[in-house]
Parts: C-alpha cells; structure tokens; sequence
C-alpha cells in the first residue's frame, strides 16, 4: 500500500504543477492581447443593398434647453452619412 501512496502523492504533485503551469500560460496569454484602450475595427463591404428588415428615419435633433451646435452637427453628419449608405432614410 505504501508504493501506491507514494505514486498517487506524486501524481497529484504532477497535477497541482501542470494545473500552475496551464495557469501561467493562460495569463502570458491574455496578457496585453485584450485591454481597455483596444480597438478592433473591420471593414464592412456591402453590395447589392442591405436588408435590415425596413430603414427607419432618424430625426434630426432638436429642442432641449441648452443648444449644442457641435453635438447637433456631428449628429447631422451621422445621419447624413447612414443615409447615404442606404441604411436609413
């Protein structure tokens, strides 16, 4: 019984390692692959229309009691841009 002890306390030393091991390369891994400041981008090219199941209009923005041309002009542009690719009215 003792040469079977001995060989089930030296398999579970041989996990715990290869378990830590695994841990490690896990974390060498993820480490710097995927972070706040990370953008993924992918160019999308459509041809021959999408089908968003019907285009819907975006208003243009308005009223509010403070005016914000800025915000109204990028807003604009947007729309204008989505409308020109067919993607909303």
């Amino acid at each position: 019984m003792n040469e079977l002890e001995n060989k089930f306390t030296l398999l579970q030393k041989e996990h715990e390692k290869l378990a830590d091991d695994f841990k490690n390369l896990k974390a060498a891994f993820y480490k710097n692959n995927f972070i706040a400041e990370q953008i993924f981008t992918k160019k999308i090219t459509c041809k021959g229309g999408v089908d968003l199941g019907g285009t819907a209009t975006i208003a243009a923005p308005t009223g509010g009691t403070t005016q914000d041309d800025q915000a109204r002009a990028a807003i604009n542009l947007i729309r204008t841009a989505l409308t020109g690719k067919g993607i909303t009215k």
